[in-house]
């Protein structure tokens, strides 16, 4: 079974490992753990091994969830797929995110 790992490393979220259909509730859960008393955070996808759209629709969770905790958000180094997948759907300009 293909898993995620989630570690905080300089203040960042790092996932890293599948981030699929497979794995992307569970990155969600982890994830929302980790915004409780924070004002900003910033997610690191550099040590994403594999994704498929589970990984942007993941994003989009987060995004709204953090506007509700009224945190701001920040992706960085996000894999090509996501970036190919969210310029094709046409949401590329939508996401918080640098590479």
């Amino acid at each position: 079974m293909k898993k995620i790992e989630i570690k905080i490393e300089n203040d960042q979220l790092c996932y890293l490992g599948h981030l699929t259909v497979d794995t992307a509730e569970e990155a969600l859960a982890l994830s929302k753990l980790y915004f409780k008393n924070q004002k900003s955070v910033t997610i690191n996808l550099k040590g994403v091994t594999s994704c498929d759209s589970a990984a942007l629709a993941l994003m989009i969770a987060l995004m709204r969830f953090a506007k509700k905790q009224n945190v701001s958000l920040k992706f960085v180094n996000l894999p090509k797929q996501v970036t190919d997948i969210a310029r094709v759907s046409g949401i590329d300009s939508f996401l918080p995110y640098a590479s």
